[in-house]
């Protein structure tokens, strides 16, 4: 789910109040003579490039420079208003929109106002093929339309380390894949596993494993039925075993285990700060 921040400039006044004064701005927006609202509208991505099935976060800001609110909701005088993104493979190419839900609910936003929202496009738009992405997002608000700077991502595949089958019994047999993949970004190489499951290739979200130096070979394999390890040098001095649980409702990573020598502990505040949002979660398909 997205995650709201809203920053407030002194001197707002209490937000209880707000629809009464929203719906009293309504006979100035009907106005042919009204001025457009003073927006300015953004959105980033995390990263620059992204492998493919890993969640594509993106931060989107919004902040309200004018003197009219900027209102999404459900009241009648409202319904039009929303916030959505455009994404592109090329000029003539917009992605289709997965879900019917939009990527922010309600927003209200008085003058000198900024929300703030990270958002996984995944979740939104079929982002699983590699190659080039443009895109944008746009506010349409009482009749008019406000668009942010386009933006560039790539979705890239991965260079490919090791890769091991599962056969995976539940209500039907599965053939799950698991393809341990490399990435360089931000001056370091991390390390990925993707899955897809077939006959139905089926992407499961990409587990981030954290950095790798390619000295000692990385290993795949399965230790029992339902789990499988990935063993990686992490640093010069730091070895990491990665558990994953795997069964019918999906790969789930549940442990790591660094193993440093005595003279590099130091080392494991470095990697705390990489492994820390990797484990847990419960695993989620990614839409083609």
């Amino acid at each position: 789910m997205p995650t709201f921040r809203l920053h407030p400039l002194a001197g707002v006044a209490n937000p209880r109040s707000r629809w009464i004064r929203c719906l009293a701005w309504l006979p100035v927006l009907a106005a042919p003579w009204a001025s457009a609202q003073l927006v300015a509208l953004d959105a980033r991505p995390e990263f620059a490039s992204y492998v493919i099935g890993e969640p594509l976060m993106v931060r989107v800001s919004l902040a309200n420079h004018g003197a009219q609110p900027i209102v999404i909701g459900d009241h009648e005088a409202f319904r039009d208003n929303r916030i959505f993104m455009e994404i592109r493979r090329n000029p003539h190419e917009t992605l289709p929109v997965l879900r019917p839900e939009p990527i922010l609910g309600e927003v209200d936003l008085e003058n000198g106002e900024v929300l703030a929202v990270t958002v996984d496009l995944g979740e939104w738009y079929p982002l699983l093929e590699a190659g080039r992405y443009y895109f944008n997002v746009v506010l349409l608000h009482n009749n008019r339309r406000y668009a942010s700077d386009q933006r560039v991502f790539d979705i890239v595949p991965g260079i490919e380390l090791a890769r091991l089958v599962q056969v995976v019994r539940g209500s039907r047999i599965v053939e799950r894949a698991f393809t341990l993949v490399y990435w360089a970004r931000n001056d370091r190489e991390d390390a990925f596993l993707r899955v897809v499951d077939q006959p139905d290739n089926l992407t499961w979200t990409t587990l981030a494993l954290g950095p790798i130096v390619r000295v000692a070979k990385p290993e795949l394999k399965q230790v029992d039925e339902a789990t499988i390890s990935v063993f990686q040098q992490a640093s010069r001095d730091v070895l990491m075993t990665s558990i994953i649980r795997s069964d019918a409702d999906g790969p789930v990573l549940v442990q790591q285990r660094p193993t440093v020598d005595a003279v590099s502990s130091p080392l494991i505040n470095t990697l705390g700060d990489a492994l820390e949002k990797t484990p847990g979660g419960r695993p989620r398909r990614r839409s083609r």
